[in-house]
Parts: structure tokens; C-alpha cells; sequence
């Protein structure tokens, strides 16, 4: 077996705390300065080596969290892969409201975290920003840099859980003052005028990605418990 290096130990083992400047040991990243006039984006399943024909597009990680896991688990095997890029996100592993606070916290550390260490591998990041109910808001955002550029996703959150996804958003906007929100899918019409929102997918792109979403929501519901499965029908 290859021997770990002190750097590789350091980083995936310790998950090295000096990064984190807040409360809530939540690795920082910094702000990046935006000056994109077209977004194109690539889904992160799909970026290769030697990839020339996509190297002005951004890489997005709004995938299932099984397309995901490799970012955080083996984060130096795809280091030169995401260097090519112009920029990228930060994944978005899930922050389901159901789930225990423990996976929550996790799950944003996560994010933080894979962001944080391509950004000091060189990569452009624009991190993306989650959270749960209102019970997360006091940790959720730390680590995003503050009046920077920020992602989103509003798949899924215009059939169920609109009102928890809009307390998030305006949450966001009065912790963090982004500069720019760049948006994947079609931003609610209460955000309108909030920010400068920029929507990342053409519409034709929107109406294909909430449609995949959607279907591929169906599969992974039947992997999780309703509320009755874990607490009982309540009278």
C-alpha cells in the first residue's frame, strides 16, 4: 500500500482546523472577485482530464450526495481535473430538515471544507450556501465570505418546503450581504430585487434540470423515513 504523505495525513485525516476563523469550526473561504459576463456550467460527474472544449465553464456539485461523496473522501485525486476549469461551486450535500442536527452540521462542514481546500490548491470558488430549518441559521452560513458571490439551488423547493427554503434565503442575505447570487434554477419570485441574481441555466436548461431533479427525487425518497416511520402516526 502507498504510504500517506504528512500533508495528505494532515489534510484528510486531522481535516486541519487551522482554516476555520469563526465559532462553529467551519473552514473559511475567502471572497473571489466576479467578473464573468457568461456562466457556463459543467455538472461535476462529468469533468475530465485534458478537458479543452469545457475549460471556460464552472463546475456545479448540485447532484445527489452519492455524486458528491469522492470530493470530500479523495479530494486530491480531482485536484489538476477542477484546476482547468474557470471556476467552481462548493457541493451541496444534503441539509434535509428531518435530519439529526448532527448530519446537518456535518454535511455543511463538509462543504466547507472541500471548498476550502481547492481554493488553496488554486481553484476559483464561488461557495454555495445551505441550510435546514431555523433551528441551523446560527452555524450554517459560517465559513461564507461575507458581500462575496454565492451559490444557490432552488430545485425541488417551488413543489415542497417553500417557505423553509425563502427563510433561508433571506437569512443568507442579512448574515452575508452577497454581492452576487448565482442561481441554479428559476429564482421565486419573491427574491426579485433582493440581490443580483444571476440564474445560471437558460430556461429551456431550468425546465430539463427541475425535471430530472424531480424524477430522481422519486428514487431517493423510497431510501428515506417519513415523518410516521420515525415518530408513529400522530393523533
Amino acid at each position: 500500500m502507498k504510504k500517506m504523505s504528512d500533508e495528505m495525513f494532515r489534510e484528510i485525516i486531522l481535516r486541519d482546523a487551522g482554516y476555520c476563523g469563526n465559532e462553529y469550526g467551519m473552514p473559511e473561504i475567502i471572497k473571489e472577485e466576479f467578473d464573468l459576463k457568461t456562466i457556463k456550467l459543467i455538472g461535476c460527474q462529468n469533468i475530465k482530464s485534458n478537458d479543452e472544449r469545457h475549460k471556460d465553464y464552472g463546475v456545479h456539485f448540485y447532484k445527489w450526495d452519492d455524486k458528491l461523496e469522492c470530493y470530500y473522501k479523495n479530494p486530491y485525486r480531482y485536484v489538476e481535473k477542477l484546476k482547468q476549469y474557470k471556476f467552481m461551486f462548493t457541493p451541496d450535500y444534503s441539509v434535509f430538515l428531518l435530519s439529526n442536527p448532527n448530519v446537518q452540521r456535518f454535511n455543511i462542514f463538509r462543504s466547507r471544507w472541500v471548498g476550502n481546500f481547492y481554493q488553496r490548491k488554486g481553484c476559483i470558488v464561488y461557495p454555495g450556501a445551505g441550510w435546514g430549518g431555523k433551528d441551523t441559521f446560527s452555524w450554517c452560513f459560517a465559513g461564507l465570505p461575507y458581500n462575496g458571490t454565492l451559490s444557490i439551488s432552488t430545485l425541488g423547493t417551488f413543489t415542497e418546503h417553500k417557505k423553509a427554503f425563502l427563510d433561508g434565503y433571506f437569512e443568507l442575505l442579512k448574515q452575508k450581504n452577497p454581492e452576487n447570487i448565482l442561481c441554479y434554477g428559476k429564482p421565486h419570485r419573491e427574491m426579485e430585487g433582493t440581490c443580483n441574481i444571476i440564474s445560471c441555466l437558460h430556461e429551456a436548461e431550468i425546465i430539463n434540470a427541475e425535471k430530472d431533479f424531480l424524477e430522481t427525487q422519486k428514487y431517493y425518497r423510497n431510501l428515506l423515513f417519513d415523518v410516521e416511520e420515525l415518530y408513529g402516526k400522530r393523533a
